[in-house]
């Protein structure tokens, strides 16, 4: 399968800038980094031209505590 890397760099965008608009009461009910994808969709808007295929890859590793989270954070505070 081929992926669309600046896609995955785009929904990392879109991942960080939803965080930092939820409301710091509800992030601090979940037992996340929250700074975590804030710093990564910081980091790319800013160092957009050094941003590294292989660090998208790399962040794209591991994404099933932040889904996870973010799932309970839609089932328990907007549904």
């Amino acid at each position: 399968m081929k992926i669309n890397y600046y896609s995955v760099q785009y929904q990392f965008l879109v991942i960080g800038e939803a965080v930092s608009h939820l409301d710091k009461s509800i992030l601090e009910k979940y037992d996340y980094p929250w700074h975590i994808p804030r710093s990564f969709r910081n980091f790319i808007i800013h160092e957009y031209h050094g941003v590294k295929m292989e660090r998208i890859i790399f962040a794209a590793q591991d994404l099933s505590e932040l889904e996870k989270n973010i799932r309970l954070i839609v089932e328990n505070e907007f549904s």
